[in-house]
């Protein structure tokens, strides 16, 4: 992960604050900042974007996300811990303090992409 334009879409890697802003060198370093996400490419043109938020803060955090229907996959502060919970969403999420969430974009952003879901397996 560098960084670099896959598929001629997006970079492999996007580091994010929770404001939805490309997170700089000097943001990177700085141990005020308790919350950041990353975005992750697909390794397959067809399948969806990941998102990991990371909040390791004391209080929640909303994050804004990137356009489109987002799924919730993971959030590590459900009950009971690390449950799925599928759940759509557009706009913001929050994200509870000392937990992560693991979000993908949705069949209807894929599809509003001309792209498929990636077949599982």
């Amino acid at each position: 992960l560098a960084g670099k334009v896959v598929h001629g879409r997006h970079a492999d890697v996007v580091w994010l604050l929770p404001d939805g802003n490309p997170l700089t060198a000097a943001q990177w370093i700085d141990p005020s900042h308790r919350a950041f996400g990353f975005i992750l490419s697909p390794e397959q043109p067809a399948g969806p974007l990941l998102l990991c938020l990371i909040n390791a803060g004391v209080s929640v955090i909303r994050f804004k996300l990137p356009p489109g229907p987002w799924s919730v996959l993971l959030d590590t502060s459900a009950e009971p811990a690390g449950q799925p919970t599928i759940v759509s969403l557009e706009g913001t999420v929050d994200v509870a303090a000392h937990s992560i969430a693991l979000i993908t974009q949705s069949s209807e952003a894929l599809e509003a992409n001309g792209r498929q879901p990636a077949p599982a397996g």
